[in-house]
This record gives C-alpha cells, structure tokens and sequence, in this order.
C-alpha cells in the first residue's frame, strides 16, 4: 500500500510512527532529502532522513549505529539513531537532531572574523578551542572502541558542533565503521584525513581513528584539510615527511611540538588516545 506524502516529502505513516509534528525541509544529504521535526511527548527536534535510493547503504548505517551504541542508548559524543522505516519506495531514518545539525565546517565558516590587518576573513579556531572540540572526539571514540569498533572516517562534515560550548560536540555518520583491527577493502573514508592504512588494507586499529583525530586538530587550527591533492594517489604521495611537515607547518607555533609526536604514518608509531589526551588537556 502507498501513503499519500506531505508536503515536505515525508511520507505520513512515517510520521504517525515518529510521533513527530512541526515538520520542515532542513536540506539535502548524499542520498536524499533531510527535515527535521519535533517530537511530541519530549519536544526534542530530531532530523529525518529520506533515502530515495541506494536502500542497501541506508540499513547498513543504521545497522551499525546499533551495533556501536544501541538503538536506544547513545554512547558518549555519538549521535542516536532512532527508527528507521520503509514506506512508499523510500527508506526513512530519524535521528537525533543536535543543536540545528550544524558540522564542523559549517560552524567554523560561521565563526570566522574579519582580521583588519589583512583585510580577510579568518576561520581558523583559537587552539583552545580546537583542543577542547577534540578532547569530545576523543571521548567518543574511547567508547566506540570499547565496543570494539573503529569509525574510519573522523572529518569536519562527520562531527557536530553548534559554536558554543565543546560540550554539544558529537559524531556522526557510521557507514564506514569496522570491527577493531579488521583487515580487507575499506568501505571508504576521505582522501585528506585518512592513514597510510587505509589506502591499502588496515588492518584498522585505534590508532587510525587517533591519526584522523590529529588531522581534525588540523583542520581546525589551520583552516585546511593536512593533506590535499586532486586524486586519491595524490594524497598518497603527501605521506612523507615534506607533506608531514608541510601540515604540520600550517598549523600554530604551540602545536608543532604535539604534532610532531601524534602524526605518524606508522600505526604503531603512534602514541594512545590517553597520551593525545593528557597532551591536548595542556591548551585547555
């Protein structure tokens, strides 16, 4: 049977089973539309994603947002997956709605401030902020390897943050998540953030997710991604020592020092989630 849909694509159904009431377009995703509602009973705002294809890749997330928190019991600093739903051809999931959903890099563009010296606009993050939005990252990644599992793909679009306190950080998106220490083809990741292991076949450890951790600071510190090139084997070729020092180089005076200890291409070169925690806790 087909449901009749609303008029912001969200079938009815849907909603009837969400509970969900003032309904609006947010924007678009990689595989469909996104809006967001509001749940009756607690009033929490969550965001409904509709998949109108690529179904098989839709389950496979949610499936492993189960297995790293429980469809009901968010672990640390992870976004909750709450229901998804098939109806009328489509896949919806509602999930947690964190502050109006704003990722790393939107909410870093938003804080930029002009520098009337230069007469530009400077979107890099004071370190101690930057230090305190990964020390969040960090919590979460101790639990999901707790649960033995790994996230692959730590970068700006992947975490949540909506400019005030570090405490609203949270991760998202785990369609690429692994078992700890698995071995074989990576479901993906991306380019600029990713180890020497997971261009080839891991295995994939928390040191993986510590390297990407790392090129977030980076990110936030310098304004860029540590490593940019125009092709997957591009990226390759910046994993050596001029393209180390290179990000490294971009990043403030205060941070070359934790830098060099933390940004290894050699898994078991690099230090442990506590040890990049006690570091990071020096800038905050």
């Amino acid at each position: 049977m087909r449901y009749s849909r609303t008029e912001n694509g969200c079938q009815k159904l849907f909603l009837v089973k969400c509970d969900l009431h003032n309904v609006r377009f947010a924007g678009r995703g990689a595989f469909g539309r996104v809006s967001s509602g509001q749940h009756r009973e607690t009033g929490q705002w969550r965001a409904i994603k509709v998949q109108s294809h690529n179904l098989r890749e839709v389950k496979q997330e949610a499936a492993h947002q189960r297995k790293v928190g429980g469809a009901h019991h968010t672990l640390p600093r992870l976004l909750d997956h709450y229901e998804v739903y098939r109806a009328s051809g489509s896949r919806l999931g509602v999930i947690e709605m964190e502050h109006g959903g704003r990722s790393l890099a939107d909410t870093r563009r938003r804080l930029s401030v002009l520098d009337h010296q230069k007469h530009i606009y400077c979107d890099k993050l004071p370190v101690k902020t930057a230090a305190a939005i990964v020390l969040k990252v960090l919590d979460g990644l101790q639990a999901m390897h707790g649960k033995r599992f790994v996230h692959l793909d730590l970068q700006p679009k992947n975490v949540l943050w909506d400019g005030s306190k570090p405490e609203s950080v949270k991760m998202v998106d785990f369609g690429t998540v692994e078992a700890l220490h698995h071995t074989g083809e990576p479901k993906g990741g991306t380019w600029e953030y990713m180890p020497p292991e997971q261009f080839g076949r891991g295995p994939f450890t928390e040191a993986t997710d510590l390297f990407q951790a790392v090129a977030l600071l980076i990110y936030l510190t310098s304004g860029r991604a540590p490593f940019i090139a125009w092709s997957r084997d591009g990226v390759k070729g910046l994993h050596n020592d001029g393209g180390r020092n290179s990000a490294i180089g971009s990043c403030p005076q205060e941070l070359h020092g934790l830098l060099h200890k933390h940004l290894r291409f050699r898994g078991h070169l690099r230090p442990t989630l506590q040890e990049l925690r006690e570091d990071l806790q020096w800038f905050c």
